[in-house]
């Protein structure tokens, strides 16, 4: 737990770690949380890939590591103290307020709604009511403070109190400790909250740039440049420290190993980890505190489930093993069926009638959203004609409904769609105008995303290459659609009225990744929803995805090709990640 540099720098302002996959980041980080527990802090981490549980373990796994709770979910389940789901933040953020709980709370497996959900509950809680110095560590910042558009009023929330709980939290006694494999995915202001920076190993220039913005501000351009022009070499575990407000650095420095169990290498490279010696906590305060939000947990868990209705089954049994020898009750194979289908109904009940809640709240809020933007849109085009000018676009893309939480079905949830960009080419009249199935399928994607690249066809309809061309040559042809000089295929006027003003829309975000998660293979479906829900769209190396999905390289380089001909991931060197278009 020795630090390489004073141990105030860290404490005193936030700090944030960049640098690419295998750099060491998240060990840099891990040094400094044990320095900070072994001083007895206040320390929480949020976890988005559930691999920090090695915290609660020695180095070698045979024995007890810090006293931390482990709330949430991790890649070993045996480090789980106490399930939450997303409705879980705001109780969790109390009980960290108002005590000294070293915790981890681990999203391994979490939806992206759901992980923004509990962020909101938890962030804004820890604001109004901590008291006294705790250091919040986050890894894999870019999850809660993004950089770009964001199209989810969700979202923007979670970035806009990622940032207020930074900016304005350190008079409250918060400190945060950050780190990111993406630095040009994280929020400017979020970097520029940061007073210390940790610039490890990075190749990609955009991550450069990240890093060479933050220095800019540090009023050093020389010395900047110095860095920036050695970053790529960097070893692991190798790094930068600058911290002008601790008046240290820029000092190249090396970072030791962290003392507790390497939790963050692939399985294969794990030692064993023995079933005792687990660092223990005192959980009944907390377990009295979540009492009610485990027992949702329990609820709505299908194994919890699956439990009661086998207790109800062997109850039955016992029931007819009772009284098979009494004339009066010898209740036949079908009356016992009967009875613990019965049961079975009775006990999943309440979660059926939640179920069909929120699909009804679901529906009434689909209809509201479409039924306001249609409004406005008949509302501007009869304003436009009556003045003699071009109707505004109503931003349909800036609402996004959140989907029903239920399996895919054959027709998936689509996307509102934007006024498409109409061109006036005239049609070739000896060209066939009739739409086929494909046709239509191919000019509602450059309709609704006015204007659509061609490579993207594959991935919002699934059509391969071959017959994506054919339809689009087809189109084109028939002067239903035109390719422009930006290389995007776009609606003509024929095209629109061809098309029809109440043609679906195809999905996209979420709904599109369900759609295709419900199609692929089964080990294309495995890496993608890997690469979707556990790595968030973060680049993932593919020698940790072989272990994580279970494929050796022969066929995981098989599976990525198809996914790649299908524009569903894009593939870096060594690395492979989700196409940004399955997040919305």
């Amino acid at each position: 737990m020795t630090l390489p540099v004073p141990a105030k720098v860290f404490r005193k302002g936030h700090t944030v770690v960049l640098g690419k996959t295998g750099s060491g980041k998240s060990s840099v980080l891990r040094l400094i949380t044990e320095n900070l527990l072994g001083d007895d802090k206040r320390v929480c981490i949020v976890d988005p890939k559930g691999d920090w549980w090695g915290l609660k373990k020695s180095g070698d796994g045979k024995s007890a590591g810090f006293p931390v709770i482990a709330f949430g979910d991790f890649k070993e389940p045996r480090a789980t103290d106490v399930p939450i789901n997303q409705h879980s933040g705001k109780e969790v953020a109390q009980l960290i307020a108002t005590g000294n709980r070293p915790c981890i709370i681990g999203f391994r497996g979490w939806m992206v709604s759901h992980m923004i959900r509990f962020w909101l509950d938890f962030a804004q809680t820890l604001f109004n009511q901590n008291t006294g110095e705790l250091y919040v560590v986050i890894s894999e910042v870019q999850n809660f403070a993004p950089k770009g558009k964001i199209f989810d009023p969700e979202a923007g929330k979670c970035l806009h109190w990622t940032n207020k709980i930074l900016s304005e939290g350190r008079g409250l006694g918060l400190t945060f400790l950050l780190d990111s494999q993406r630095p040009q995915k994280v929020h400017n202001d979020t970097l520029d909250n940061c007073e210390t920076l940790v610039a490890m190993r990075v190749v990609h220039p955009r991550s450069r740039e990240a890093i060479e913005e933050w220095m800019d501000g540090a009023g050093d351009p020389a010395k900047a440049k110095e860095i920036l022009a050695t970053l790529s070499q960097m070893k692991t575990g190798e790094a930068y420290v600058w911290s002008p407000e601790n008046n240290f650095g820029p000092t190249r420095v090396q970072f030791p190993m962290f003392e507790t169990f390497d939790s963050f290498a692939p399985p294969q490279s794990q030692k064993h980890v023995s079933n005792a010696g687990w660092s223990t906590v005192d959980l009944e305060a907390v377990k009295e505190k979540l009492s009610a939000v485990i027992a949702e947990h329990k609820a709505n868990d299908p194994k919890e489930l699956k439990a009661e209705i086998a207790r109800l089954k062997a109850e039955a049994g016992k029931l007819h093993a009772t009284n098979r020898h009494v004339a009066t009750v010898n209740p036949s194979k079908q009356e016992l069926e009967r009875a613990c289908a019965a049961a079975v109904r009775t006990a999943t009940a309440p979660l059926l009638a939640r179920i069909a809640s929120i699909r009804k709240q679901a529906r009434q809020v689909t209809v509201w959203i479409q039924s306001s933007t249609g409004s406005l849109s008949r509302a501007a085009a009869a304003l436009s004609e009556e003045a003699n000018i071009e109707a505004p676009e109503i931003p349909h893309h800036q609402v996004v409904v959140p989907p029903p939480q239920h399996p895919p079905t054959n027709r998936p949830q689509t996307a509102p769609r934007p006024a498409p960009a109409v061109s006036s080419s005239p049609a070739d009249p000896d060209a066939d105008t009739a739409i086929s199935p494909g046709m239509r399928k191919i000019l509602a994607a450059a309709a609704q995303f006015n204007g659509i690249d061609p490579e993207e066809l594959t991935t919002i309809t699934g059509y391969k290459a071959t017959s994506r061309n054919e339809y689009t040559g087809r189109l084109i042809r028939a002067g239903l659609a035109e390719k422009r000089s930006d290389k995007k295929i776009y609606p003509t006027a024929a095209g629109m009225d061809a098309l029809g003003q109440d043609y679906e829309a195809l999905p996209t975000g979420q709904a599109l990744y369900q759609w295709w998660n419900a199609r692929l293979p089964e080990g294309e479906q495995k890496i993608l929803r890997h690469l979707v829900e556990a790595a968030a769209g973060a680049d993932v190396d593919k020698n940790e995805l072989s272990a994580a999905v279970g494929y050796k390289s022969t066929s995981l380089n098989e599976y990525i090709g198809r996914l790649s001909r299908r524009r569903l991931v894009v593939k870096g060197s060594g690395t492979v990640k989700a196409n940004e278009s399955l997040f919305g």
